[in-house]
């Protein structure tokens, strides 16, 4: 008799359990939460500040079109934010107060929500609520598209010079230059994110009985969060005694096309070689950017 009653504890006990376990479809290969209760919607109106109100106890989570940079609050006695992604979690610490909070989003301006937020037990549980902007999906969306029709058009331009300079090689010839490891540097802007410029290789090209040419191949890491409207490049030979001679006339083969954030760019620099030029100068080529980035990378070639 003891252990059948100590059997039907167990089964007793192990009830809930089995209760409380997801039934997920066969087919279903993620665990999916429970739906937000009191999701709420709010348009982004330029220039006004907009309430909010929450109440002691709960949680609200605020969504953004846009991720959030940073935040500003008056009062942090009053309220709790803590950002992610694109959200940020408010949570009282009183039972009544207002305080002004000021969010920054992640674009190009650095674009400033103003909210007003108030502490009010009575006013109805808000757990999410999210800020819809059409306006600000169409302008990225065009954004994207004009960024990648861009790149499109760069990378033509660059596929289309390499073809011709390939056909050059092998009716005039040409001696290559390669850079060593070290020929690569980065710089910060003010946020801490980076730009890394490398240079690849060199092609010394004899165009005519008359004129040769250099072809300098560099790489560009965009690491920000914004994309690069445009790289400015400055040229330079270094020698071990004496001045850098400046090249002044060189063209850039991507045009000041635009880099996207968290994209590489590939491009030529072309010049002619100067008359001074030794083979044991130094290639000088810094590269500036928006937000006043600034990158020099030093380095001599190897020619065969």
């Amino acid at each position: 008799m003891r252990r059948a009653l100590l059997g039907l504890g167990l089964a007793l006990l192990a009830r809930p359990a089995l209760a409380q376990s997801p039934s997920l479809p066969a087919e279903e290969g993620r665990i999916l939460g429970a739906p937000s209760r009191a999701v709420t919607y709010l348009d982004m109106k330029p220039g006004e500040v907009q309430t909010v109100a929450i109440r002691p106890g709960d949680f609200t989570v605020i969504e953004f079109p846009l991720p959030v940079f940073n935040y500003g609050i008056a009062a942090k006695s009053l309220v709790t934010v803590e950002k992610f992604a694109n959200k940020i979690i408010l949570k009282a610490k009183d039972f009544s107060g207002e305080t002004p909070l000021a969010v920054f989003l992640d674009d190009s301006a650095y674009t400033t929500v103003p909210l007003q937020i108030r502490i009010d037990s009575a006013s109805h549980p808000l757990y999410v609520l999210r800020f819809t902007d059409p306006v600000a999906v169409h302008v990225r969306a065009t954004e994207r598209a004009t960024a990648q029709r861009l790149e499109a058009i760069a990378r033509a331009t660059e596929a289309e010079r390499l073809e011709q300079l390939f056909r050059t090689r092998l009716l005039l010839g040409a001696t290559e230059g390669t850079f060593a490891t070290k020929a690569e540097q980065s710089a910060l802007n003010a946020v801490g994110d980076r730009v890394t410029m490398q240079l690849v290789k060199v092609v010394r090209l004899h165009v005519t009985s008359s004129v040769e040419r250099f072809y300098l191949s560099y790489r560009v890491a965009n690491l920000t969060r914004k994309p690069l409207e445009a790289l400015e490049f400055r040229v330079a030979m270094v020698r071990r005694k004496g001045k850098p001679l400046e090249v002044y006339d060189f063209e850039d083969s991507r045009g000041g096309v635009t880099v996207p954030s968290g994209h590489v760019a590939d491009g030529l620099l072309v010049f002619d070689v100067p008359d001074t030029y030794r083979t044991d100068d130094t290639f000088r080529v810094t590269l500036g950017a928006d937000g006043g980035l600034r990158v020099v990378v030093q380095s001599a070639p190897r020619f065969p």
